[in-house]
């Protein structure tokens, strides 16, 4: 079988007037269509047999053929619906027109299946003849404008694509160098380990990580927004944290983040933008996590001694949204310990529809992947942990591992209770040797600091037992770390419970006398006691309540 030339391809994409194959066997026929068609600005081509109709396909481009249903049937040729399936093979964008006298029903089932676009009847009408051409040209006019708009969007969608991915390389160089720092020389007392992975295109991802006298301060920030505007505020808050650092190398963390907000929030507020972030200082030299957290993710802290992770975070809005007072969290850190610090973007790509599961999701998974290399952790966590899920986000994260090494002027006691106001008085007793034997052999302090002491730990502990669990309705453990330093006492409850949001830094009202309900008074007797409160209560499979109370010696 012939096919039609090539060449023939580049002649159909101009538009040029309507071209029309004429055949019919008919002389008279095709004398009379002749005479309507050359009077129209119309290219027409008159043939009378199957041969010359499939040269004509061939060799020239048509918009409209038009045959004789019973065209070659006298001399056994075929007949026209034979010339549509050819016209169907070599020309598929040819509307194909059907003319007939008489013919058999199966016949015009079978046209009206190989997709035939008109019939006509004859005798031919001329105005009907003509209506139908015109008709046939507005549709030919009309693919024509779709075909150039298609085209005009391919190619916008092939320069967007390239454009796409020149940002994407472009974020991931800013990223890597300018958005993404950490030191690679080695810390002391410490191992960091961090990864970063743009998902697409420029974002406003932050990490900033620099040495301080005996560990690092960690900044981890996300502007809210995508694309090149939100990493150009990002490298701003870059900038203007490092220029707050060379004015203050060796201040508090929290007056790096006060002078930090004071330079960014007037551009936020200006933008009506927001930033999520995290500022942290991890101290190695007298073992102590301090941080000011405006809204980011949680803190994931794995304790060495026990193995647990606790959910450690603050409650500060987003900067931009609001200027109230800092507030600081502080922990203390133990040999071995681990944190993990995560971009939010690692959450949301495990797809699941509760934060609190993609958290108790993720700390199952740190769990598991206990013995692996730390770098090779990281590096999998922000590439393949939730690839899965089709939620595009950058990805980062950093691993800091405390060394094992013990810590100075530091005693350190672990204690395992069972869930029961039974075991009170067991508690009490065994805090208050500790607490005793230790002062008794540092300083001498008044008898009301350790009654103080005793009241606030024991309401602690009678609290989680008869609201904590109880509520939860089953039985499990309350864990005790008690840390006793030269200048104060620290005291960690860990279990599982049924989660509730506690106020942690913000002031507890007391409750009022007259309202007869004693709901409030526990946490209010808890914080009056306490130097230090917070509460880390969000999870059911990770509840922490630490608390820190200043030694206060006693005057000669």
């Amino acid at each position: 079988m012939s096919e039609i030339n090539p060449s023939l391809n580049a002649i159909a994409e101009k538009l040029l007037p309507l071209r029309i194959l004429v055949v019919d066997d008919d002389p008279v026929l095709r004398h009379i269509v002749g005479s309507w068609l050359m009077r129209l600005d119309y290219q027409y081509t008159l043939v009378d047999d199957l041969d010359s109709a499939d040269q004509h396909l061939i060799d020239q481009v048509w918009d409209v053929v038009i045959a004789d249903l019973n065209l070659g049937v006298r001399v056994g040729e075929g007949n026209g619906l034979d010339l549509i399936k050819r016209v169907n093979a070599l020309q598929a964008n040819a509307a194909c027109v059907l003319m007939t006298a008489y013919g058999e029903q199966h016949e015009f089932s079978s046209a009206v299946k190989m997709g035939i676009d008109r019939l006509l009847i004859k005798p031919l009408r001329r105005d009907e003849f003509l209506d139908m051409l015109s008709k046939l040209d507005q549709i030919r006019l009309t693919r024509h404008d779709l075909s150039q708009a298609r085209a005009a969007l391919e190619t916008s969608h092939k320069l967007l694509l390239g454009w796409r991915e020149r940002e994407h390389r472009i974020a991931n160089v800013a990223q890597k160098y300018l958005l993404f720092s950490v030191p690679h020389e080695k810390l002391e007392r410490m191992s960091l380990f961090a990864a970063a992975q743009a998902q697409e295109g420029a974002s406003g991802d932050l990490i900033d990580v620099c040495r301080h006298q005996h560990g690092i301060d960690l900044v981890m920030g996300d502007v809210m927004g995508k694309g090149l505007g939100a990493a150009i505020v990002s490298a701003g808050i870059k900038t203007s944290l490092a220029q707050v650092r060379q004015h203050s190398a060796e201040a508090a963390i929290e007056s790096l983040v006060d002078s930090l907000r004071a330079r960014i929030n007037p551009m936020l507020h200006e933008m009506e933008s927001l930033l999520t972030l995290i500022a942290a200082r991890v101290d190695t030299g007298v073992g102590e996590l301090r941080f000011v957290d405006f809204g980011a993710p949680y803190i994931l802290l794995q304790r060495a001694i026990s193995g647990r992770v606790i959910f450690v975070h603050g409650d500060m809005l987003p900067l931009g949204v609001s200027d109230e007072d800092l507030r600081v969290t502080r922990l203390p850190l133990y040999p071995g310990d681990r944190l993990l610090f995560i971009s939010d973007g690692i959450l949301d790509g495990l797809g699941l529809p509760d934060a609190r599961q993609a958290y108790a999701h993720l700390a199952q998974h740190w769990t598991d992947c206990a013995a692996m290399d730390p770098q090779d952790f990281v590096h999998g966590l922000v590439k393949f942990f939730g690839q899965s899920h089709a939620h595009q986000d950058d990805k980062s994260c950093v691993l800091i591992q405390c060394a094992h090494e013990n810590l100075s002027k530091r005693k350190i006691m672990n204690f395992d209770f069972e869930s029961s106001l039974h075991e009170v008085a067991v508690f009490r007793e065994a805090l208050q040797l500790a607490v005793c034997d230790w002062i008794a052999k540092s300083i001498r302090m008044p008898e009301h600091w350790l009654s103080e002491f005793a009241l606030g730990a024991t309401e602690i502990f009678t609290n989680i037992i008869k609201h904590g669990l109880k509520m939860e309705k089953k039985s499990s453990s309350i864990q005790v770390l008690l840390t006793l330093e030269s200048h104060g006492i620290w005291l960690e409850f860990f279990y599982q419970g049924l989660p509730y949001i506690a106020p942690s830094k913000r002031q507890v009202i007391a409750p009022n006398p007259e309202s007869m309900n004693e709901s409030g008074y526990g946490m209010f007797l808890i914080q009056e006691l306490f130097d230090k409160v917070d509460y880390f209560t969000e999870m059911a499979s990770s509840q922490a309540i630490v608390v820190f109370k200043n030694l206060m010696p006693e005057e000669d």
